[in-house]
């Protein structure tokens, strides 16, 4: 067989791989949980790159002073046999295959529900969150517990003398009773507050999922395109040497070569930015995880498309407000502070104290109350006031910020949505439909080398895109997940689906 005829049947289109399966939608469960796998667990597959373009050699122009005294070949003819190809020269492996990210155990490759369980164990934020619920419970128990008792000691003479810490006499007891209401307003202003506590380690658990389920989808999109990039390379590697070859042999101009070579060096950079890109996604998921940059971690799920069926947007905005739980902080600190308007209040009534001599006898009665109010007490009521006004006005946001949260999620995701739909409509299937006519064009003479390495860079860039595509949907779910505060996304059984080509 030809050469040219190989290293066509090498990359013919007819080998194309299917994109990311597409999940059928369903309906929406609507519960607080983490986005469902895509696919299961299990080794992540390398993305297959779709088929690349094969170029057939195109005759030299007559006098290619490639073979000296060699008559000029047919044109597009490929009589020469593979015994007779001369090697490749060094300036075609001037470009090596750069080094692939390092391999992961299989036990650091995660799906995304155990990198959910591993943030929910480890990530700081989470930690921070649940350490201060223990606080406020902490501080809750202490301002439920009424006053503790004193012992007061006295000793009465007409005369210097030192105390007598034995006379049992010089003793007595005293406890207050808040009879002013003190001691239930202290415990409600700190029940609130650990309630507002809770509500925002809830608002740190939805941040954290969704910050995990964003480093996934993008460390599934990084693998996604490297995949792509090495079969790109590995196909312009074949060119780069069949062109050189030809050149060699005096069947193309060098000029042929030269591109090849070039496009390869190309590819090279942008193989070594996709290595690079899948090390930063490893990184930044660690980093989610609350674990060191460094430590080994991969997707164990592949990139897919998972449909999802979104409510009405007034039904969105409906469960929103019912489920965010930045709403119910909100609230619990205003609570918080109304409890404090009271407590302030408090101190115009009287506590009652009673105490008795340990040496026996009666009990003593008594009321504390502030004689009169220079201004210390109207001015902390007034400030309580205030600041409940405050946070009145801070929990309208609250509530008009989680209603511009939907709104944008829900745009975000019909837009990635409709770009998914582009890509695979449209872009994909019209680059690949360009780069097999080119390459049938380029074994007709019809097209030369470049017109190959552009259609081959034309496909490249679709199929890339079309990841980011796929991956910039997912976080827009993730992103309307969040917005909600409850799960949207539905998967079914995936389907497998080829765009079509456009003919």
């Amino acid at each position: 067989m030809p050469l040219a005829a190989l290293w066509l049947a090498a990359l013919s289109p007819a080998s194309a791989v299917a994109p990311p399966p597409v999940l059928p939608p369903q309906a929406p469960t609507p519960v607080p949980a983490a986005r469902p796998p895509q696919g299961g667990p299990g080794p992540t597959p390398t993305p297959a790159a779709p088929p690349l373009p094969n170029p057939a050699p195109v005759a030299p122009p007559q006098g290619n002073p490639g073979v000296q005294g060699a008559p000029a070949p047919a044109p597009n003819s490929n009589i020469v046999p593979p015994a007779a190809v001369a090697p490749a020269t060094p300036d075609v492996g001037a470009a090596e295959m750069p080094e692939m990210p390092p391999a992961v155990p299989a036990a650091q490759r995660l799906t995304l529900a155990q990198a959910l369980t591993l943030a929910d164990q480890n990530n700081l934020q989470i930690v921070t969150a649940d350490r201060q619920v223990a606080s406020a419970g902490a501080n809750y128990r202490g301002q439920s517990a009424p006053l503790n008792p004193t012992l007061d000691f006295a000793q009465l003479n007409s005369t210097v003398s030192p105390p007598d810490f034995a006379n049992i006499s010089n003793y007595s007891a005293y406890v207050t009773i808040e009879t002013s209401g003190r001691h239930r307003l202290r415990a409600n202003q700190a029940r609130a507050q650990l309630q507002g506590s809770r509500f925002d380690a809830q608002t740190a658990r939805l941040a954290v999922r969704q910050g995990i389920a964003d480093a996934y989808s993008a460390l599934q999109v990084a693998n996604a395109q490297l995949g792509n990039e090495r079969d790109v390379y590995g196909a312009v590697a074949q060119l780069a040497d069949l062109t050189e070859r030809q050149f060699t042999l005096g069947a193309a101009p060098e000029t042929n070569a030269i591109s090849a070579r070039i496009a390869l060096t190309q590819e090279a950079t942008n193989l070594v930015a996709a290595v690079t890109t899948v090390r930063t996604a490893r990184a930044a998921l660690n980093v989610q995880l609350g674990r060191a940059p460094e430590d080994p971690v991969d997707a164990a799920e592949p990139l897919a498309y998972a449909p999802v069926t979104v409510p009405a947007h007034d039904e969105l905005v409906r469960q929103a407000l019912e489920n965010r739980p930045e709403i119910r902080s909100a609230a619990a600190a205003r609570s918080a502070l109304e409890a404090g308007v009271g407590l302030q209040r408090s101190q115009y009534f009287p506590d009652t104290v009673l105490g008795t001599s340990l040496a026996g006898g009666g009990i003593e009665v008594g009321l504390v109350v502030p004689i009169v109010d220079l201004g210390s007490i109207h001015g902390a009521v007034s400030k309580a006031k205030e600041d409940v006004r405050v946070q009145e006005a801070q929990e309208a946001q609250t509530r008009q910020n989680v209603q511009l949260d939907v709104e944008n999620a829900d745009i975000a995701l019909t837009q990635a949505q409709k770009a998914v739909a582009f890509y695979q409509d449209g872009i994909l299937p019209r680059s690949q439909s360009l780069l097999q006519r080119v390459t049938q064009g380029y074994g007709l003479g019809g097209n030369t080398v470049l017109d190959v390495i552009n259609a081959q860079q034309t496909y490249r860039q679709a199929r890339n895109g079309y990841y980011a595509a796929l991956g910039s949907y997912q976080q827009a779910v993730d992103q309307l997940d969040r917005a909600v505060g409850a799960l949207v996304v539905t998967t079914g059984t995936p389907t497998p689906t080829v765009p079509a080509t456009t003919p």
